[in-house]
């Protein structure tokens, strides 16, 4: 009834918005009680890169509707990578949706009486079944080894980070105050869920950023073939927090070009020392899948508004 109080805004591993529609877009005329108003949102990403949809309500009392994310530039049931649903799903300022801009994202829903209309159902945009993908829960699940490997400044007990899952829960932690070797190259073993999507967060706790590097293996061993998310502080910057979302699969491998072979570490010129064969990679024709120049492919966001 009031669509006036939904927004939604998606942004990139780095943590940038990408697109936004600010509450206030949508208009309340011409919704009634019993029927929600649907939009349909198109914009292009980067092919193969992790997002973040966020759902928005002004008035913090959630939103009554339905937000699906499709790949491609039609509501194809076949090609959701995202979705809400408030039969399934609450808040009460913002829900946010990890997803991947490819088929390896692609949700499997079970729809035992075939997909849904909207007119079907008028407010929810249908009852949504567990569902049967690997990216989302599910009751067996393989577990794969990642390695988390950081390159500390100066200051490392400053350094802290954090890896979350798509609904926000803790799943490891590194406080402040845990690294106390200045310019030391830190190694983190932990068993995540394969093919499930996740947030990894820098910190720093004075505010400045941290002028190292973090790198996220998949698998037990340092090897540059299998990197799932990099930072550096020579192509990124950062003050509180710095975000890589990432794919605990062989599909979330990003591809990192080594001129004159894979850097090593091993700083010891001051906070800034990185090894001269480190990765190059130009912002005017970046080889990176990490930089956003990349192939690009539609995505349709698709929102049935509430009575609110």
């Amino acid at each position: 009834r009031y669509p006036s109080e939904t927004g939604w805004y998606i942004t990139g591993g780095n943590g940038f918005v990408v697109q936004s529609v600010s509450n206030g877009t949508y208009p309340n005329e011409n919704v009634t009680m019993n029927e929600g108003l649907e939009i349909l949102e198109e914009i292009h990403l980067d092919y193969g890169l992790n997002y973040t949809f966020t759902l928005l309500d002004s008035f913090l009392d959630g939103q009554n509707g339905s937000a699906i994310i499709y790949l491609g530039s039609t509501a194809d049931y076949s090609k959701i990578i995202g979705y809400y649903d408030h039969e399934d799903q609450s808040f009460e300022k913002e829900y946010n949706i990890s997803f991947q801009a490819s088929e390896a994202g692609i949700i499997s829903l079970s729809f035992p009486m075939g997909a849904p209309t909207m007119s079907d159902v008028p407010i929810a945009m249908f009852p949504l079944p567990q569902p049967t993908s690997s990216i989302g829960p599910s009751s067996i699940v393989e577990e794969v080894a990642i390695m988390i490997e950081i390159q500390l400044d100066v200051f490392p007990l400053e350094t802290g980070w954090k890896i979350v899952d798509l609904e926000g829960d803790m799943i490891k932690e590194v406080v402040f105050g845990t690294y106390n070797k200045a310019f030391a190259i830190t190694h983190e073993g932990i068993n995540l869920n394969a093919v499930f999507n996740y947030t990894f967060s820098l910190l720093d706790s004075y505010s400045d950023g941290q002028n190292g590097r973090a790198i996220i293996y998949l698998g037990v061993t340092a090897d540059d073939n299998q990197i799932i998310g990099y930072y550096d502080s020579e192509l990124h910057s950062f003050e509180e927090e710095y975000n890589i979302a990432f794919q605990a699969s062989e599909a979330g491998i990003v591809t990192l070009s080594f001129p004159t072979g894979a850097p090593s570490f091993s700083p010891s010129n001051g906070p800034s020392a990185i090894p001269s064969n480190a990765l190059s990679l130009e912002p005017t024709s970046p080889t990176s899948s990490l930089v956003p120049t990349l192939e690009e492919i539609d995505i349709t966001i698709e929102i049935q508004l509430d009575n609110y």
